[in-house]
């Protein structure tokens, strides 16, 4: 039930509000994620399991961001717009 309700509140296509959670002051903050901190997003697909980073992360996804790059993110960064 849990995992069904994640596929529709962060369904592909859907408007949503990224704010980085990490180190501010970080080489990745910097070069890719500070233009789109606290900007809305557009999710474009879950990271499936085989694609994540490590055995004990939390659920990614890919998301556009307004000039039209992608970025990765963590479901903890997303919210509510």
């Amino acid at each position: 039930m849990v995992m069904e309700l994640n596929k529709t509140f962060f369904a592909s296509g859907k408007e949503m509000l990224f704010s980085f959670s990490g180190d501010k002051s970080s080489y990745d903050y910097r070069n890719r994620y500070r233009r789109a901190d606290g900007q809305k997003v557009t999710i474009v697909r879950p990271i499936v399991e085989e694609e994540l980073p490590g055995e004990d992360v939390s659920s990614m996804y890919i998301v556009k961001i307004q000039n039209g790059g992608q970025i990765e993110v963590f479901e903890d960064e997303l919210a509510v717009c």
